[in-house]
């Protein structure tokens, strides 16, 4: 049962057609950088124990 879609009900409304972005977005991971010492504040430094295999 399908009803066409009504302008005064914004749920119903069809979706814009994508654009293409303005900017490529690539997630590149930094590793270079240097170790916090001391650690900023409110930072905590978490070892946990290994597991033997």
């Amino acid at each position: 049962m399908t009803t066409p879609a009504n302008p005064d009900v914004p749920w119903a409304k069809q979706a814009a057609t994508p654009q293409p972005h303005a900017t490529q977005r690539v997630r590149r991971m930094v590793r270079t950088l240097p170790g916090w010492e001391p650690l900023p504040p409110g930072e905590i430094l978490v070892q946990r124990h290994r597991r033997e295999a």
